[in-house]
């Protein structure tokens, strides 16, 4: 490729750069394929995107990742770009992430998407999965420098059980969507950056754009860092009282980090082993609270589950982990219901009432009401979308009440 001359602006020196490249469907299928191999790179990346926890996975944004956008993906020769870039007069060569090539390509693409003459739905995926790109390559640094090592994962559970409605990841359930929010947020018309995506005639606003979306990222995840600093060192602005803490003047379960683990191992041991697991005065407990659930097929499921936890079912194992989770984030927010602690009946009135909530729109029980009917549906005969609702809610109520029951049991 031919070095890029002296031009005017960003727009000008991206027009050159990607002057044989066609914005068509087969580019954003590309462009979707390589966000969702960078999501299911490995382990740790399906994990962290996949989840609501915050350090435990790394997830790293490789120069191997970079290249294969940059050349691979859009032909662009990126020494050649970035060195126009810093020679216009708009541009701070010192500025990294204004001079980065692939930041700005990302919004040079979606500018140039917008503007296309691809249907309307095809033009909001297509934004949707370049700005998705941008942003796991930001984050990626964000996640790198605040947590340069992995963190303890009961720590990040209780950092999650603290936080409250008003942080994303709360409201949205996991990272990918946290993320997908905020694209969907970026390319509105009434976003502050529409009009620069639109126009790209303007270097400062680019610059801010690029600027604003890292920043956003950024306070995003030093906000969670504080509450899991607070978590982890328990300093003193951690005040005991009684059976809970008060975290910044907010009440949590005491020793959250500290029980959620056990619990979830506890469960995940004795649902390998039906004789432990399924208990029939326990199931009673939830057929008296479930009037309109047929106890024996919540035996039927029950025993299922076991037999299909012992061959490591992956469905089973969500179901455990999010229902737990889910029991966990509940009791450490809602006041009223860690007053009830010891009313083991009116405890399960209360979550009963909350998994059957039509209006509900909570991610995690959403989750859990598809994994729990897809369980049920496999282990009894009926079809019924009745009985089988009642049954996915008996289930989520007796692992609840089967962990809480640990040490009657043992």
């Amino acid at each position: 490729m031919s070095g890029v001359p002296t031009m005017a602006n960003i727009k000008s020196v991206l027009d050159a750069s990607c002057a044989s490249l066609k914005i068509d469907s087969r580019l954003l299928k590309d462009i979707h394929r390589y966000g969702q191999l960078f999501c299911n790179k490995n382990a740790d990346h399906v994990q962290f995107f996949g989840g609501n926890l915050t350090g435990v996975n790394p997830i790293r944004f490789m120069a191997s990742d970079k290249n294969e956008w940059v050349d691979e993906l859009l032909s662009i020769d990126e020494y050649t770009t970035r060195q126009a870039i810093i020679a216009l007069p708009t541009i701070d060569a010192e500025w990294i992430r204004g001079t980065d090539v692939m930041n700005i390509s990302c919004l040079y693409l979606a500018h140039r998407v917008m503007n296309s003459a691809l249907p309307h739905n095809t033009r909001i995926q297509g934004m949707t999965d370049i700005l998705l790109v941008m942003q796991y390559k930001l984050l990626s640094s964000l996640m790198a420098h605040f947590f340069r090592y992995p963190a303890d994962e009961a720590t990040a559970l209780a950092t999650y059980a603290a936080l409250s409605k008003k942080y994303a990841i709360k409201q949205h359930g996991n990272w990918h969507a946290v993320l997908a929010a905020r694209c969907a947020d970026i390319i509105d018309k009434n976003s502050i950056h529409y009009q620069t995506l639109l126009k790209f005639n303007d270097d400062a606003a680019i610059v801010y754009m690029i600027t604003d979306i890292q920043g956003r990222l950024r306070a995003m995840i030093k906000k969670i860092w504080v509450v899991f600093d607070l978590v982890r060192t328990q300093d003193a602005k951690i005040l005991t009282t009684g059976g809970t803490v008060v975290l910044d003047g907010k009440m949590v379960v005491r020793d959250v980090a500290r029980n959620y683990t056990p619990y979830r191992r506890y469960l995940s041991e004795v649902v390998l082993d039906k004789p432990r697991f399924i208990k029939t005065e326990l199931i009673g407990v939830i057929a008296s609270a479930m009037h309109t659930m047929p106890e024996a097929l919540l035996l039927d499921t029950l025993t299922s589950m076991s037999d299909r936890a012992r061959t490591q079912d992956k469905a089973i194992t969500a179901m455990l982990d999010d229902t737990l989770l889910h029991a966990f984030d509940y009791l450490s927010t809602d006041r009223r219901a860690q007053e009830l602690m010891t009313n083991i009946p009116s405890l399960i009135a209360k979550l009963r009432a909350l998994y059957m909530a039509s209006r509900s729109s909570d991610p995690a029980l959403m989750r859990m009401r598809t994994q729990g009917e897809a369980i049920v549906k496999r282990a009894i005969k009926s079809r019924n979308p009745s009985v089988v609702a009642s049954v996915r809610t008996g289930v989520m109520l007796y692992l609840v009440l089967r962990t809480f029951a640990m040490q009657h049991y043992n």
